[in-house]
């Protein structure tokens, strides 16, 4: 998953492992992520700084990856 600035440029990079992991939502800088409703649960991660690692459920997180 790729996050750009306004000048489209990459400014940071985190490596899921599925696309069933990505996020399907994006309201006012939360991340709503769908993995977990086959649980019957769904999980949030606010975004206002980049985190060092991004959370897709609360036990399943992923750090973010060096840029080339």
């Amino acid at each position: 998953m790729l996050f750009l600035s306004p000048q489209h440029v990459v400014v940071a990079q985190y490596e899921l492992s599925l696309p069933e992991e990505l996020p399907y939502q994006l309201v006012q800088n939360t991340l709503f992520f769908g993995q977990a409703l086959a649980k019957g649960r769904q999980y949030q991660q606010r975004i206002d700084d980049l985190p060092l690692s991004l959370c897709v459920e609360p036990n399943n997180c992923y750090l973010k990856a060096a840029l080339k």
